[in-house]
């Protein structure tokens, strides 16, 4: 099991090409072609997951089902924070399997029956220098799970640095104008999806 940091910077969109020319510039070279994900996260029905990653609770997970490009390449996904780091556990699924979990919910041993909560949908793009590695989403979006008419396009994008150990941020990076911050995309997406109605309120 290998642990990394991973440190979060808002991109305002009138910086993103200023960005993508400088991480280019600097050695940084596409790892992947940029790709669409799409992400169903479950949370119990009192939203727990939800409030641990508030409260920065230790340990803490997300539970998700991961895919790109319509449907391809699916994976049950468990981001766990604890305290000796972060790390993911990731198992393939199919299709199938996605549609048990919609209709019936997801067990798990530390939250129980957890259910699809919230819909994220954004463009990743993908760099990568000696033990750094380096993604920009854009067009992050969110949608309620099932209520799908309704959907929330962030105003910025999110660069995250993930670094093998604990090594410093990249001097490159250091001269870009980036704000770090502490960022959850499950965790922005339940606020501003159900901020205005009532948050107990969650359609299964």
């Amino acid at each position: 099991m290998s642990f990394r940091v991973e440190d979060k910077y808002i991109v305002n969109n009138e910086d993103k090409i200023k960005i993508l020319s400088f991480i280019e510039k600097s050695g940084f070279e596409p790892e992947f072609k940029n790709r669409d994900i799409t992400s169903i996260y479950f949370d119990d029905k009192n939203l727990s997951m939800f409030h641990d990653s508030e409260e920065g609770s230790t340990p803490r997970k997300k539970i998700r089902v991961r895919y790109e490009d319509r449907n391809k390449d699916l994976n049950l996904e468990k981001k766990i924070n604890s305290q000796e780091g972060k790390y993911k556990v990731s198992k393939e699924i199919n299709l199938g399997d996605l549609n048990y979990y919609v209709k019936n919910g997801y067990y798990d041993s530390t939250y129980g029956i957890c259910y699809p909560v919230l819909i994220v949908n954004y463009n990743r793009y993908y760099f990568k220098k000696k033990n750094y590695r380096i993604t920009l989403d854009i067009n992050i979006n969110f949608k309620d799970s099932i209520k799908t008419n309704f959907k929330f396009l962030e105003n910025f994008s999110i660069l995250e640095v993930k670094i093998l150990n604990k090594f410093n941020i990249p001097l490159e990076l250091e001269q870009l104008p980036l704000n770090k911050i502490r960022y959850s995309k499950y965790s922005e997406g339940i606020k501003k999806i159900y901020d205005g109605i009532d948050k107990n309120r969650i359609y299964f």
